[in-house]
């Protein structure tokens, strides 16, 4: 049910040209966060956006009437249409759901590697400060301590 609503009001937003509402549901509906589904509305091929639609399990109607009136370079080229049209069409379910969690697990990774590498940094900032601190020449326990007496002199 979720879905069909999202197609709708995917394909009002296309028909209205409207790209913010368009990309805002193509992420809320897939998902996605609002860069990745960013990049996947412009794309200039149009192949990212077969790849969502498919995983949305949009009719193939419904995806032609999008691609006429969202991309105007796109939508007055019939080979273009044609050619995302057939794309669609022979794409399996299986490959758009392979993509779909790769573009989820592509901001996964991006968010990890930003959190690793600022605390592996900071181990690495800690170990040079301490490496970079003088040592005193004779190590304490090296020596047997000197005994005094209580008048300044060496007992033996």
């Amino acid at each position: 049910m979720r879905a069909k609503r999202a197609i709708q009001i995917l394909e009002m937003a296309a028909i209205a040209g409207d790209v913010e509402n368009f990309t805002l549901e193509l992420g809320d509906s897939l998902i996605l966060p609002s860069r990745v589904a960013a990049q996947i509305v412009d794309d200039a091929g149009g192949e990212a956006l077969a790849v969502a639609a498919r995983a949305l399990d949009m009719p193939s109607p419904n995806f032609q009437r999008i691609l006429l009136f969202f991309k105007p370079e796109i939508g007055t080229s019939v080979n273009e249409v044609y050619r995302l049209s057939r794309l669609y069409d022979r794409l399996n379910d299986r490959s758009a759901l392979v993509m779909l969690a790769a573009w989820r697990g592509s901001t996964l990774a991006v968010t990890r590697a930003k959190y690793q590498s600022s605390l592996h940094d900071g181990e690495r900032q800690r170990a040079r400060a301490g490496a970079s601190q003088t040592r005193p020449g004779v190590q304490p326990g090296a020596m047997p301590p000197r005994r005094t007496g209580t008048d300044g002199s060496s007992e033996r």
